[in-house]
This record gives C-alpha cells, structure tokens and sequence, in this order.
C-alpha cells in the first residue's frame, strides 16, 4: 500500500540521519524490474536496490560498494534465490518459499509489475529442504508463495512433505480462491500434518466491486468454497483480508461485505483501508473517491463486526485441550492459528492446553501436559 511505502521514505531518512556510514539498500516491491539503478539516483539516502530474485547478486553489489569487506561473492540468478538457505530465527517454526510474482493483476496491486510473473521452484528441491529442516529442528513449516495454490501438483507437494518423520504441521500463505480446488480440500482433510486453519483472502463481498479489482471469482463461488472446507474439516479456522473504501464502493456494495462477514463467522479479519499504489491499474484508470472519513467508518464497522465474530468462534474451545507449539515462555499457537496463553511451557515445546477462557484475539488455558 501507498502508506508502507511513504513509511519507507521516512525509515531511510531517519536511518541515514541516525548511522550515516550504514549500508542502505531497498528490496520488495517497491523496486520494480529495471529502475534499481534509477531509484537509487533519485533517493539521495540509498545505496542500493534490488529485488528479491535477484538476491543471489546481493554479495556482489554490496562488494562493489565495500570492497574492503571480506564477502564470499557468487554470480546470482532466480534459482540462486530460491536455492538460498536463510538463517532462521526459529528453527523450530520455519518458511520455505515455492513460488514467487503473480499472474492475477488484481486492479489495486503492483505484485504482477514489480515481481513478474508467477515462477515456481522444483518440487523435489522444496521436499528437499524441507526434509533438511525438520532433520535440523523444524516442528512446523509454511509453504510461502503469492498465490501459493498455484503452484502445480499443489495437492501433491502437500502431500509429499507431509511423509517427513517429525513433521507436526504443515502450513501455508497465502492462497487465491480461483485456485482452491476439491482436491486440496480433499487433501488437507486427509493428511495428518496439514493444520485446520485457512486463511483465504475474499477483498470485497461485493461481485461488482470484485470486477472492479479484477478478482476473478463471485460472492456465491467465495460461500461455496468455505462451505466445501467446512463440509471436509469442520473444526476448521478461516481467516480472510478485506479493502474497504475500494473506488467506486457503494454503501450497498459495504453492506454486502458486511454480511458476507455475517455469514461465515471468520476468526480473523485483516482490514484494510484503500490507499492508492502508485503503478496500478487502479491508480491509473480508477477514481479513489471514497473519502478518508467514510473509509474509516467502514473499518470500524468491520472491525465492531469481527470483535463479535472472533470472540464467539473463541468460545468454543473452552473446556477443550488444544495441542499449542510454544513459541515464547506463556505463549503459542494451536494448530487451528488461535493465540493462546498459559504459564511456563519451554520454547520450541509442543504441549496440551485446557482452555480456561476466551477473548477476542486470544484464548487463555492451562498446560495439561508435553506432546
């Protein structure tokens, strides 16, 4: 959004000011293919940019910037990138990229225009590494990717990494409804490490404002979906993201996400309000005439709503034992994605839970036992 990237502007100012010999250098997808060498002439507090892809090139130009620095340089390349083992801050929650850029050209994002389009990385070097994580530590993996079911053999891949001895959960981020087949709900239904928490992005309840931010699915297609998941894994958790404030969106066309979000309950709503990305289809082409106040008004009703929703699909676990992946001492996650608290519990330990109470974001219990 326009917003994260004024914030950046700001960050890099206040960055310089503060270190002035750092190293500054501008990844994601604010740098767009071909203008690093342009973006870093016109910010005059940046040393470099580039974008992830190209992240196997990051040892070079930080030596030709450097060169008394002493750095193992490697010629990059995409599969550089994907190839790329990060250092992980947890080796027991770890996330394993299987696809980069986007195909979609949602109206409002520049993901298909600074990233590419869609690439995706070798299915047995993604079992691989995922093999080599969980023989390292890794209690859970998430699959990342823009449209991550778009990935070829999906269902299969699933099921490929759920075989690896140690594995306890198997997650992934983010998913497109116009990808979200029988078959995978078929499939995280029957496999053991896969988790029971979808999170699904739906943007608007509203078809006309779907064909506006050119997603290609309906309201009724969105219902069907969920309906589907719920048939095959009832206890399941669904979270989803919502623009509000999109251009053109009528009071009619809010009302019809707000029943949308009547209808299915979500545990947890990520809301946006609309700001204009500057390379966009909608920037170009749409009007952003919601005004400021009017967007905000319709996030505080979504969010009043979703208060509501989340605390009730919270109620349900209690008296229930959930199993939690501690990830700091009081604190974890279930494998439905819910935020629990308790007391002790050792980082990296998979434990049982009785849920004592309820609240909007979070449930709160006490440790039956260790996994």
């Amino acid at each position: 959004r326009q917003k994260a990237e004024d914030r950046v502007y700001g960050d890099m100012r206040n960055l310089r000011r503060e270190r002035p010999n750092v190293l500054i250098g501008l990844a994601g997808c604010m740098v767009k293919p071909g203008k690093e060498e342009k973006i870093v002439k016109k910010m005059k507090n940046l040393d470099m940019a580039f974008r992830p892809e190209d992240m196997g090139d990051l040892g070079e130009k930080i030596q030709a910037l450097r060169p008394k620095w002493n750095l193992s340089v490697d010629e990059g390349s995409l599969g550089k990138y994907f190839e790329i083992h990060p250092k992980v801050s947890s080796k027991f929650q770890v996330f394993v990229p299987i696809q980069t850029g986007c195909n979609k050209f949602c109206t409002y994002c520049i993901v298909p225009y600074a990233r590419g389009r869609e690439k995706y990385r070798d299915f047995d070097e993604v079992v691989d590494e995922c093999k080599l994580l969980v023989s390292s530590g890794a209690k859970e993996i998430t699959l990342l990717g823009q449209t991550v079911d778009s990935y070829e053999n999906f269902p299969q891949l699933l099921e490929e990494i759920d075989k690896i001895e140690g594995l306890n959960r198997l997650r992934f981020s983010s998913p497109h409804p116009s990808d979200f087949s029988q078959e995978l709900i078929e499939t995280l239904a029957r496999l053991k490490t896969t988790c029971p928490y979808i999170h699904l992005p739906v943007q608007s309840g509203s078809n006309a404002c779907l064909r506006r931010m050119n997603r290609p699915y309906t309201r009724e297609k969105y219902l069907d979906i969920i309906r589907r998941i719920r048939k095959a894994i009832p206890e399941c958790a669904i979270s989803t993201d919502i623009i509000v404030g999109f251009c053109g969106e009528t009071e009619e066309e809010f009302q019809e996400s707000y029943s949308l979000f009547e209808e299915i309950g979500f545990d947890m709503v990520y809301i946006s309000r609309y700001s204009t990305r500057k390379g966009t289809y909608a920037d170009r082409k749409l009007k952003d005439d919601i005004p400021y106040a009017l967007k905000a008004e319709r996030w505080h009703k979504l969010n009043d709503l979703l208060k509501k929703t989340a605390k009730k699909a919270n109620e349900k676990y209690v008296g229930r034992e959930v199993e939690v992946l501690v990830e700091r001492e009081g604190m974890g996650r279930s494998r439905e994605y819910k935020e629990v608290h308790f007391t002790g519990g050792e980082v990296g330990e998979i434990v049982h839970v009785k849920v004592t109470g309820a609240k909007e974001w979070l449930l709160e219990g006490e440790i039956v036992s260790p996994s």
